[in-house]
Protein backbone atom coordinates (compact mmCIF):
# COMPACT_ATOMS: atom_id res chain seq x y z
CA UNK A 1 0.00 0.00 0.00
CA UNK A 2 1.08 3.55 -0.47
CA UNK A 3 -0.41 6.80 0.74
CA UNK A 4 -1.76 9.13 -1.90
CA UNK A 5 -2.31 12.29 0.15
CA UNK A 6 -1.56 14.47 -2.84
CA UNK A 7 -4.30 12.84 -4.87
CA UNK A 8 -6.79 13.35 -2.05
CA UNK A 9 -5.99 17.05 -1.81
CA UNK A 10 -5.94 17.42 -5.59
CA UNK A 11 -9.28 15.76 -6.06
CA UNK A 12 -9.66 16.38 -9.77
CA UNK A 13 -13.05 17.83 -8.87
CA UNK A 14 -12.65 21.50 -9.83
CA UNK A 15 -15.76 22.56 -7.92
CA UNK A 16 -14.74 20.85 -4.69
CA UNK A 17 -11.17 22.02 -5.21
CA UNK A 18 -12.45 25.61 -5.29
CA UNK A 19 -14.44 24.99 -2.12
CA UNK A 20 -11.35 23.52 -0.42
CA UNK A 21 -9.19 26.43 -1.52
CA UNK A 22 -11.58 29.06 -0.25
CA UNK A 23 -12.57 27.02 2.82
CA UNK A 24 -8.98 26.49 3.93
CA UNK A 25 -8.37 30.21 3.86
CA UNK A 26 -11.75 30.90 5.47
CA UNK A 27 -10.99 28.30 8.13
CA UNK A 28 -7.81 30.11 9.13
CA UNK A 29 -9.75 33.36 9.39
CA UNK A 30 -12.51 31.65 11.36
CA UNK A 31 -10.01 30.22 13.83
CA UNK A 32 -8.69 33.73 14.41
CA UNK A 33 -12.26 35.06 14.65
CA UNK A 34 -13.25 32.32 17.09
CA UNK A 35 -10.21 33.15 19.19
CA UNK A 36 -11.33 36.78 19.31
CA UNK A 37 -14.91 35.82 20.20
CA UNK A 38 -13.77 33.40 22.90
CA UNK A 39 -11.47 36.06 24.30
CA UNK A 40 -14.45 38.42 24.45
CA UNK A 41 -16.59 35.78 26.20
CA UNK A 42 -13.76 34.80 28.54
CA UNK A 43 -13.08 38.37 29.63
CA UNK A 44 -16.79 39.14 29.97
CA UNK A 45 -17.49 35.99 32.01
CA UNK A 46 -14.50 36.46 34.29
CA UNK A 47 -15.18 40.18 34.73
CA UNK A 48 -18.94 39.99 35.46
CA UNK A 49 -19.61 36.34 36.41
CA UNK A 50 -22.47 34.13 35.25
CA UNK A 51 -25.14 36.71 36.15
CA UNK A 52 -23.55 39.67 34.35
CA UNK A 53 -22.61 37.51 31.39
CA UNK A 54 -26.18 36.24 31.20
CA UNK A 55 -27.66 39.75 31.40
CA UNK A 56 -25.43 40.92 28.53
CA UNK A 57 -26.41 38.00 26.31
CA UNK A 58 -30.10 38.41 27.10
CA UNK A 59 -29.83 41.90 25.62
CA UNK A 60 -27.62 40.72 22.78
CA UNK A 61 -30.02 37.89 21.93
CA UNK A 62 -32.83 40.42 21.54
CA UNK A 63 -30.55 42.56 19.37
CA UNK A 64 -29.71 39.56 17.17
CA UNK A 65 -33.34 38.48 16.91
CA UNK A 66 -34.72 41.90 15.96
CA UNK A 67 -31.86 42.65 13.55
CA UNK A 68 -32.44 39.26 11.95
CA UNK A 69 -36.13 40.02 11.42
CA UNK A 70 -35.30 43.51 10.16
CA UNK A 71 -32.92 42.34 7.46
CA UNK A 72 -35.73 40.21 5.98
CA UNK A 73 -33.49 37.40 4.73
CA UNK A 74 -31.93 39.84 2.28
CA UNK A 75 -28.39 38.86 3.32
CA UNK A 76 -29.13 35.33 2.06
CA UNK A 77 -31.14 36.41 -0.98
CA UNK A 78 -28.28 38.56 -2.26
CA UNK A 79 -26.05 35.46 -2.30
CA UNK A 80 -28.67 33.80 -4.48
CA UNK A 81 -28.67 36.56 -7.12
CA UNK A 82 -25.20 38.07 -7.01
CA UNK A 83 -23.10 35.23 -8.53
CA UNK A 84 -25.30 34.99 -11.63
CA UNK A 85 -25.21 38.77 -12.16
CA UNK A 86 -21.43 38.84 -11.88
CA UNK A 87 -21.10 35.81 -14.18
CA UNK A 88 -23.14 37.66 -16.80
CA UNK A 89 -21.07 40.83 -16.17
CA UNK A 90 -24.16 42.81 -15.20
CA UNK A 91 -22.37 44.86 -12.56
CA UNK A 92 -24.84 47.73 -12.90
CA UNK A 93 -27.60 45.35 -11.79
CA UNK A 94 -25.36 43.99 -9.02
CA UNK A 95 -24.90 47.51 -7.69
CA UNK A 96 -28.63 48.11 -7.96
CA UNK A 97 -29.24 44.89 -6.03
CA UNK A 98 -26.91 46.08 -3.27
CA UNK A 99 -28.58 49.48 -3.03
CA UNK A 100 -32.02 47.87 -2.88
CA UNK A 101 -31.21 45.45 -0.06
CA UNK A 102 -29.56 48.21 1.99
CA UNK A 103 -32.58 50.51 1.68
CA UNK A 104 -35.08 47.74 2.44
CA UNK A 105 -33.11 46.74 5.52
CA UNK A 106 -33.09 50.29 6.86
CA UNK A 107 -36.84 50.69 6.19
CA UNK A 108 -37.53 47.80 8.55
CA UNK A 109 -34.77 47.97 11.18
CA UNK A 110 -35.24 51.63 12.11
CA UNK A 111 -38.89 51.15 13.24
CA UNK A 112 -37.89 47.94 15.05
CA UNK A 113 -35.15 49.89 16.84
CA UNK A 114 -37.67 52.50 17.99
CA UNK A 115 -40.06 49.80 19.25
CA UNK A 116 -37.30 48.16 21.33
CA UNK A 117 -36.27 51.53 22.80
CA UNK A 118 -39.86 52.30 23.84
CA UNK A 119 -40.61 48.79 25.11
CA UNK A 120 -37.34 48.16 26.98
CA UNK A 121 -38.83 48.92 30.39
CA UNK A 122 -41.70 46.46 29.91
CA UNK A 123 -39.38 43.72 28.65
CA UNK A 124 -36.84 44.17 31.44
CA UNK A 125 -39.33 44.29 34.30
CA UNK A 126 -42.30 42.21 33.17
CA UNK A 127 -40.87 39.61 30.78
CA UNK A 128 -37.35 38.88 32.03
CA UNK A 129 -37.65 40.24 35.59
CA UNK A 130 -34.19 41.83 35.34
CA UNK A 131 -34.67 45.59 35.96
CA UNK A 132 -31.02 46.40 35.20
CA UNK A 133 -31.60 45.13 31.65
CA UNK A 134 -33.71 48.21 30.83
CA UNK A 135 -30.84 50.63 30.15
CA UNK A 136 -28.88 47.99 28.24
CA UNK A 137 -31.84 47.36 25.91
CA UNK A 138 -32.19 51.08 25.23
CA UNK A 139 -28.55 51.18 24.17
CA UNK A 140 -28.79 47.98 22.14
CA UNK A 141 -31.79 49.46 20.29
CA UNK A 142 -29.48 51.90 18.52
CA UNK A 143 -27.35 48.96 17.31
CA UNK A 144 -30.12 47.16 15.40
CA UNK A 145 -29.85 48.99 12.01
CA UNK A 146 -26.02 48.90 11.75
CA UNK A 147 -25.87 45.31 13.04
CA UNK A 148 -28.29 44.24 10.30
CA UNK A 149 -26.36 46.21 7.67
CA UNK A 150 -23.10 44.51 8.61
CA UNK A 151 -24.70 41.17 7.66
CA UNK A 152 -26.18 42.64 4.49
CA UNK A 153 -22.77 43.87 3.36
CA UNK A 154 -21.23 40.56 4.37
CA UNK A 155 -23.75 38.74 2.16
CA UNK A 156 -22.90 41.02 -0.79
CA UNK A 157 -19.19 40.35 -0.32
CA UNK A 158 -19.82 36.62 -0.03
CA UNK A 159 -21.75 36.72 -3.30
CA UNK A 160 -18.73 38.45 -4.84
CA UNK A 161 -16.47 35.69 -3.39
CA UNK A 162 -14.53 38.12 -1.19
CA UNK A 163 -14.30 35.67 1.68
CA UNK A 164 -11.89 37.57 3.91
CA UNK A 165 -13.89 40.79 3.88
CA UNK A 166 -17.16 38.92 4.47
CA UNK A 167 -15.84 37.01 7.47
CA UNK A 168 -14.21 40.11 8.91
CA UNK A 169 -17.56 41.89 9.04
CA UNK A 170 -19.49 38.95 10.49
CA UNK A 171 -17.00 37.41 12.85
CA UNK A 172 -14.19 39.77 13.83
CA UNK A 173 -14.88 43.49 13.80
CA UNK A 174 -17.61 43.77 16.44
CA UNK A 175 -16.00 41.39 18.93
CA UNK A 176 -12.55 42.92 18.53
CA UNK A 177 -13.91 46.35 19.45
CA UNK A 178 -15.93 44.67 22.22
CA UNK A 179 -12.71 43.35 23.78
CA UNK A 180 -11.35 46.89 23.84
CA UNK A 181 -14.55 48.02 25.57
CA UNK A 182 -14.19 45.34 28.27
CA UNK A 183 -10.58 46.34 28.93
CA UNK A 184 -11.26 50.09 28.99
CA UNK A 185 -14.77 51.50 29.43
CA UNK A 186 -16.00 48.62 31.65
CA UNK A 187 -13.49 49.69 34.30
CA UNK A 188 -15.32 53.03 34.68
CA UNK A 189 -18.87 52.19 33.58
CA UNK A 190 -19.20 48.46 34.26
CA UNK A 191 -21.42 46.36 32.00
CA UNK A 192 -22.99 49.50 30.53
CA UNK A 193 -19.57 50.41 29.15
CA UNK A 194 -19.38 47.06 27.34
CA UNK A 195 -22.86 47.52 25.86
CA UNK A 196 -21.99 51.03 24.64
CA UNK A 197 -18.72 49.76 23.16
CA UNK A 198 -20.55 46.89 21.44
CA UNK A 199 -23.10 49.28 19.95
CA UNK A 200 -20.32 51.57 18.74
CA UNK A 201 -18.66 48.51 17.15
CA UNK A 202 -21.86 47.81 15.15
CA UNK A 203 -21.73 51.29 13.60
CA UNK A 204 -18.02 51.00 12.76
CA UNK A 205 -18.57 47.58 11.16
CA UNK A 206 -21.48 48.81 9.02
CA UNK A 207 -19.39 51.75 7.76
CA UNK A 208 -16.49 49.40 6.93
CA UNK A 209 -18.90 47.11 5.08
CA UNK A 210 -20.12 49.99 2.94
CA UNK A 211 -16.55 50.96 2.08
CA UNK A 212 -15.54 47.39 1.20
CA UNK A 213 -18.57 46.82 -1.04
CA UNK A 214 -17.93 50.06 -2.93
CA UNK A 215 -14.33 49.01 -3.38
CA UNK A 216 -15.08 45.53 -4.72
CA UNK A 217 -18.23 46.31 -6.73
CA UNK A 218 -17.46 48.91 -9.35
CA UNK A 219 -19.16 49.48 -12.69
CA UNK A 220 -18.73 51.98 -15.54
CA UNK A 221 -22.53 52.13 -15.78
CA UNK A 222 -25.04 53.69 -13.42
CA UNK A 223 -26.65 51.30 -10.93
CA UNK A 224 -29.91 49.87 -12.23
CA UNK A 225 -32.69 49.28 -9.65
CA UNK A 226 -33.33 45.61 -8.90
CA UNK A 227 -36.86 44.22 -8.95
CA UNK A 228 -38.06 44.44 -5.33
CA UNK A 229 -40.87 41.95 -5.78
CA UNK A 230 -38.53 39.34 -7.20
CA UNK A 231 -36.05 39.98 -4.41
CA UNK A 232 -38.63 39.75 -1.61
CA UNK A 233 -40.17 36.60 -3.10
CA UNK A 234 -36.85 34.87 -2.53
CA UNK A 235 -35.90 36.74 0.65
CA UNK A 236 -39.17 35.99 2.46
CA UNK A 237 -38.73 32.20 2.75
CA UNK A 238 -35.01 32.64 3.42
CA UNK A 239 -35.88 34.98 6.30
CA UNK A 240 -37.86 32.18 7.93
CA UNK A 241 -34.99 29.78 7.32
CA UNK A 242 -32.36 32.10 8.77
CA UNK A 243 -34.62 33.11 11.64
CA UNK A 244 -35.43 29.52 12.55
CA UNK A 245 -31.79 28.43 12.23
CA UNK A 246 -30.32 31.18 14.39
CA UNK A 247 -33.23 31.22 16.81
CA UNK A 248 -32.79 27.54 17.65
CA UNK A 249 -30.12 28.52 20.16
CA UNK A 250 -31.31 32.07 20.84
CA UNK A 251 -34.85 30.92 21.64
CA UNK A 252 -33.49 28.84 24.50
CA UNK A 253 -31.53 31.84 25.77
CA UNK A 254 -34.68 33.99 25.77
CA UNK A 255 -36.84 31.25 27.33
CA UNK A 256 -34.24 30.76 30.06
CA UNK A 257 -34.41 34.51 30.68
CA UNK A 258 -38.19 34.25 31.08
CA UNK A 259 -38.50 31.02 33.08
CA UNK A 260 -35.14 30.84 34.87
CA UNK A 261 -32.32 33.24 35.84
CA UNK A 262 -29.67 35.36 34.16
CA UNK A 263 -27.04 33.01 35.59
CA UNK A 264 -28.64 30.06 33.80
CA UNK A 265 -28.62 32.12 30.60
CA UNK A 266 -24.88 32.63 31.05
CA UNK A 267 -24.17 28.94 31.70
CA UNK A 268 -26.23 27.81 28.69
CA UNK A 269 -24.66 30.38 26.39
CA UNK A 270 -21.12 29.32 27.31
CA UNK A 271 -21.99 25.65 26.71
CA UNK A 272 -23.55 26.60 23.37
CA UNK A 273 -20.50 28.61 22.31
CA UNK A 274 -18.14 25.72 23.11
CA UNK A 275 -20.31 23.16 21.30
CA UNK A 276 -20.47 25.39 18.25
CA UNK A 277 -16.71 25.06 17.76
CA UNK A 278 -17.72 22.10 15.62
CA UNK A 279 -19.59 24.41 13.26
CA UNK A 280 -16.33 26.18 12.41
CA UNK A 281 -15.58 23.92 9.46
CA UNK A 282 -19.20 24.12 8.29
CA UNK A 283 -19.06 27.92 8.44
CA UNK A 284 -15.81 27.87 6.47
CA UNK A 285 -17.28 25.55 3.85
CA UNK A 286 -20.50 27.51 3.41
CA UNK A 287 -18.59 30.75 2.82
CA UNK A 288 -18.02 29.57 -0.75
CA UNK A 289 -20.35 26.54 -0.98
CA UNK A 290 -23.50 28.67 -1.02
CA UNK A 291 -22.24 30.58 -4.04
CA UNK A 292 -20.99 27.39 -5.73
CA UNK A 293 -24.30 25.60 -5.21
CA UNK A 294 -26.12 28.49 -6.87
CA UNK A 295 -23.68 28.46 -9.81
CA UNK A 296 -23.90 24.71 -10.44
CA UNK A 297 -27.66 24.56 -10.08
CA UNK A 298 -28.37 27.42 -12.46
CA UNK A 299 -25.83 25.96 -14.92
CA UNK A 300 -27.78 22.64 -14.66
CA UNK A 301 -24.69 20.73 -13.57
CA UNK A 302 -26.65 18.42 -11.28
CA UNK A 303 -24.14 15.58 -11.10
CA UNK A 304 -21.34 17.95 -10.08
CA UNK A 305 -23.68 19.49 -7.49
CA UNK A 306 -24.44 16.09 -5.97
CA UNK A 307 -20.74 15.26 -5.74
CA UNK A 308 -19.96 18.59 -4.12
CA UNK A 309 -22.66 18.16 -1.47
CA UNK A 310 -21.52 14.64 -0.60
CA UNK A 311 -17.92 15.72 -0.12
CA UNK A 312 -18.76 18.72 2.06
CA UNK A 313 -20.69 16.41 4.41
CA UNK A 314 -17.70 14.11 4.73
CA UNK A 315 -15.41 17.06 5.46
CA UNK A 316 -17.73 18.25 8.24
CA UNK A 317 -17.93 14.83 9.90
CA UNK A 318 -14.15 14.34 9.85
CA UNK A 319 -13.68 17.69 11.57
CA UNK A 320 -16.53 17.30 14.06
CA UNK A 321 -15.74 13.85 15.49
CA UNK A 322 -12.49 14.67 17.35
CA UNK A 323 -14.08 17.84 18.74
CA UNK A 324 -17.11 15.90 19.97
CA UNK A 325 -14.81 13.41 21.69
CA UNK A 326 -12.93 16.29 23.33
CA UNK A 327 -16.17 17.79 24.63
CA UNK A 328 -17.31 14.44 26.05
CA UNK A 329 -13.90 13.77 27.64
CA UNK A 330 -13.02 17.22 29.05
CA UNK A 331 -16.29 19.12 29.67
CA UNK A 332 -15.39 20.38 33.15
CA UNK A 333 -12.03 21.71 32.01
CA UNK A 334 -13.54 23.54 29.03
CA UNK A 335 -16.27 25.15 31.10
CA UNK A 336 -13.88 25.97 33.95
CA UNK A 337 -11.89 28.24 31.66
CA UNK A 338 -14.69 30.79 32.02
CA UNK A 339 -14.98 30.47 35.79
CA UNK A 340 -16.04 27.91 38.39
CA UNK A 341 -19.67 29.06 38.18
CA UNK A 342 -19.93 27.59 34.69
CA UNK A 343 -18.76 24.04 35.52
CA UNK A 344 -22.33 23.00 36.41
CA UNK A 345 -23.01 23.03 32.68
CA UNK A 346 -21.29 19.69 31.96
CA UNK A 347 -24.37 17.82 30.77
CA UNK A 348 -25.76 20.75 28.79
CA UNK A 349 -22.40 20.97 27.00
CA UNK A 350 -22.38 17.26 26.12
CA UNK A 351 -26.00 17.34 24.91
CA UNK A 352 -25.38 20.42 22.78
CA UNK A 353 -22.17 18.88 21.43
CA UNK A 354 -24.06 15.83 20.13
CA UNK A 355 -26.57 18.08 18.37
CA UNK A 356 -23.84 20.15 16.74
CA UNK A 357 -22.03 17.02 15.55
CA UNK A 358 -25.15 15.90 13.67
CA UNK A 359 -25.42 19.42 12.24
CA UNK A 360 -21.91 19.46 10.78
CA UNK A 361 -22.10 15.84 9.62
CA UNK A 362 -24.87 16.45 7.10
CA UNK A 363 -23.15 19.39 5.46
CA UNK A 364 -24.83 22.32 3.75
CA UNK A 365 -28.45 21.15 3.82
CA UNK A 366 -29.82 24.65 4.26
CA UNK A 367 -27.86 26.11 1.37
CA UNK A 368 -28.51 23.04 -0.78
CA UNK A 369 -32.23 23.81 -0.67
CA UNK A 370 -32.11 27.58 -0.24
CA UNK A 371 -29.95 28.18 -3.31
CA UNK A 372 -31.83 25.80 -5.63
CA UNK A 373 -35.40 27.19 -5.73
CA UNK A 374 -36.58 24.97 -2.85
CA UNK A 375 -36.57 27.69 -0.22
CA UNK A 376 -40.28 27.25 0.53
CA UNK A 377 -39.91 23.62 1.61
CA UNK A 378 -36.86 24.64 3.59
CA UNK A 379 -38.76 27.48 5.26
CA UNK A 380 -41.65 25.21 6.27
CA UNK A 381 -39.27 22.64 7.76
CA UNK A 382 -37.33 25.22 9.74
CA UNK A 383 -40.49 26.98 10.92
CA UNK A 384 -41.86 23.68 12.26
CA UNK A 385 -38.49 22.98 13.88
CA UNK A 386 -38.48 26.36 15.64
CA UNK A 387 -42.04 25.84 16.82
CA UNK A 388 -41.05 22.44 18.19
CA UNK A 389 -38.05 23.96 19.92
CA UNK A 390 -40.24 26.58 21.58
CA UNK A 391 -42.78 24.00 22.76
CA UNK A 392 -40.05 21.74 24.14
CA UNK A 393 -38.39 24.70 25.84
CA UNK A 394 -41.63 25.84 27.46
CA UNK A 395 -42.21 22.31 28.76
CA UNK A 396 -38.67 21.44 29.85
CA UNK A 397 -37.01 24.68 30.99
CA UNK A 398 -39.33 25.38 33.97
CA UNK A 399 -38.73 21.80 35.14
CA UNK A 400 -35.03 21.11 34.49
CA UNK A 401 -33.58 24.50 33.59
CA UNK A 402 -30.41 24.57 31.51
CA UNK A 403 -30.52 20.83 30.77
CA UNK A 404 -34.05 21.26 29.44
CA UNK A 405 -32.91 24.11 27.18
CA UNK A 406 -30.05 21.95 25.89
CA UNK A 407 -32.34 18.98 25.15
CA UNK A 408 -34.82 21.21 23.32
CA UNK A 409 -32.07 22.80 21.22
CA UNK A 410 -30.21 19.59 20.32
CA UNK A 411 -33.28 17.49 19.64
CA UNK A 412 -34.57 20.16 17.26
CA UNK A 413 -31.22 20.31 15.46
CA UNK A 414 -31.08 16.53 15.00
CA UNK A 415 -34.66 16.04 13.77
CA UNK A 416 -34.69 19.07 11.46
CA UNK A 417 -31.38 18.06 9.87
CA UNK A 418 -32.61 14.53 9.18
CA UNK A 419 -35.73 15.94 7.51
CA UNK A 420 -33.59 18.30 5.42
CA UNK A 421 -31.39 15.40 4.32
CA UNK A 422 -34.49 13.61 3.02
CA UNK A 423 -35.63 16.77 1.19
CA UNK A 424 -32.25 17.16 -0.50
CA UNK A 425 -32.45 13.55 -1.62
CA UNK A 426 -35.96 14.11 -2.96
CA UNK A 427 -35.30 17.35 -4.84
CA UNK A 428 -31.63 17.08 -5.83
CA UNK A 429 -31.07 13.30 -5.75
CA UNK A 430 -28.06 13.77 -3.47
CA UNK A 431 -27.36 12.11 -0.13
CA UNK A 432 -26.00 14.60 2.37
CA UNK A 433 -24.64 11.86 4.62
CA UNK A 434 -20.88 11.73 5.22
CA UNK A 435 -20.25 8.02 4.86
CA UNK A 436 -20.07 7.77 1.06
CA UNK A 437 -17.64 10.66 0.84
CA UNK A 438 -15.43 9.29 3.61
CA UNK A 439 -15.39 5.83 2.02
CA UNK A 440 -14.41 7.36 -1.32
CA UNK A 441 -11.57 9.31 0.28
CA UNK A 442 -10.30 6.28 2.16
CA UNK A 443 -10.14 4.28 -1.05
CA UNK A 444 -8.25 7.15 -2.67
CA UNK A 445 -5.94 7.55 0.30
CA UNK A 446 -4.85 3.89 0.34
CA UNK A 447 -4.02 2.35 -3.00
CA UNK A 448 -3.48 -1.37 -3.19
CA UNK A 449 -0.68 -2.35 -5.43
Amino acid sequence: MKLRLKSVIKTGDVDFAEVLRHSAFAFIILIAATGIQFTFDLLLAQRFGAHGYGVFYLGFSLLMTLALIGRLGLDRAVIRFMPDLIRQKQTHLARGLTNTVVRLSLYFTIPVSIILFIGSDFLANNVFNVPELNNYLKTFAFAIPPFALSYIYSGVLRGLKHTTSSLFLERISIYAIGIIAILTSSVLYGLEGVVIGFTFACFITAILGSILVRRHLTSPHQAQPFNKSRLLMVAGPLLFVTFATQMNGQASVLLLGIFSSASDVGIFNIALKISMLMSLILAAITVITATKISELYHAKKYKELSTLLSKTSALGALWGLPLLLSIITFPTFLLGLFGNEFTVGVWPLIILGIGQFVNVSVGSTIFALGMTNHERSLAVTMAVALFGNLILGIILIPRIGVIGASIATSLTIVISNLVLVMLVKKYLNAWLLPYAGIRSWMSTLIERK
